[in-house]
């Protein structure tokens, strides 16, 4: 055992009495009995030398806890509360043994992955201190690979559907097809347009039978980017920082959904720059008041009529009021209920 208790107020009652010398040989010999996890040898002399004991004294001391504190069975001095104290640490061994070793195997990984980190910040020929924190290490690839998608081409993207894109495979005279298809933008259509991407052979001889191709089949032709990313780049170009920028944020695609277009949301990003002081967050910013003035356009011009308050009096019209005297109606209201009485009514 590595340590064991030792309740002050349980070790005060029990051995308080004891003068200086002998509770020296009784920590002493309790320190030895835990650290083996095995009772104490009946020879004295072994005793004595755990002990530390060399006085007449200090010998008696010794002599005096064995007799108080242990009993002798089978050549082995023994003490209850340590044999107890022991049994209990035994059977959870075992335990404690799958705790450290799945603390070591986490510390393990942690490692492997926060070498992995280093490593990839290195490629981006970032060198960060050795002991920066791991959620520090992500965040730091997280912006680096994000402004890294921004000002590369299009190569990966998100949603997919529509025709495929042929394209020429620089080591071989056949067009190539990778499966890459596009949401084509049209005005009266969804606004995104995303990719996924594999490869397959085109055969030669069915690319010559389809002379009417589009212009997206013809080799040579890029892909559009999807309208959420042209607006990203479009925003990071009119002011906004590269690491508040995130094409996939869910306001920025609902924005798209909505029909704002990247030229809106670059306008706005400089109007918001231009500001005094600007905006916190210009692209958060930018995204929300595109999206109100939009909302507002589809709501057309509120309306300024005022309602037309009812005349009291048209309600006495066309009623019959045969044989009541006007004079039981308020004033303002006679001249409507004698009329209705001179009609006949």
């Amino acid at each position: 055992m590595k340590f064991y208790e030792h309740h002050l107020g349980d070790y005060a009652g029990a051995a308080g009495h004891l003068s200086m010398l002998e509770h020296g040989a009784y920590r002493l010999l309790l320190d030895r009995y835990y650290a083996t996890e095995q009772p104490l040898p009946a020879d004295l002399l072994a005793i004595y030398r755990v002990a530390r004991a060399r006085s007449a004294d200090e010998r008696a001391a010794v002599d005096a806890v064995l007799a108080e504190f242990f009993v002798l069975e089978g050549g082995e001095y023994r003490n209850r509360r340590c044999d107890a104290e022991i049994a209990r640490y035994q059977e959870h061994q075992t335990e404690r043994e799958a705790k450290r070793d799945n603390e070591a195997e986490r510390q393990r990984r942690a490692r492997v992955r926060r070498q992995k980190l280093f490593d990839q910040l290195r490629g981006f020929d970032m060198v960060p201190k050795w002991d920066t924190s791991t959620a520090d290490l992500e965040r730091l690839l997280a912006e680096a690979q994000t402004k890294t998608d921004l000002s590369a081409p299009v190569t990966h993207l998100s949603r997919v559907t529509g025709a495929d894109i042929r394209v020429t495979d620089p080591t071989c005279h056949a067009p190539v097809t990778p499966l890459i298809t596009v949401v084509h933008t049209h005005p009266h259509t969804h606004p995104h347009r995303s990719l996924s991407v594999g490869r397959s052979v085109q055969d030669p001889e069915a690319s010559r039978a389809n002379p009417d191709a589009s212009a997206t089949d013809r080799p040579g032709d890029e892909p559009l980017l999807p309208t959420n990313v042209q607006a990203a780049k479009a925003m990071i170009a009119a002011g906004c920082a590269s690491t508040q920028v995130n094409p996939t944020h869910p306001a920025l695609m609902a924005a798209c959904d909505e029909g704002a277009t990247p030229q809106m949301l670059a306008d706005v990003v400089t109007e918001g720059v231009a500001r005094s002081p600007p905006p916190d967050k210009p692209f958060t910013w930018a995204i929300g008041v595109v999206r109100g003035r939009l909302r507002d356009a589809r709501a057309g011009p509120a309306s300024t009529a005022k309602p037309v308050k009812p005349n009291a009096a048209d309600d006495f019209r066309g009623k019959s009021y045969a044989g009541t005297d006007p004079a039981q109606f308020p004033e303002h209201l006679r001249a409507a209920v004698a009329a209705e009485l001179a009609a006949g009514g």
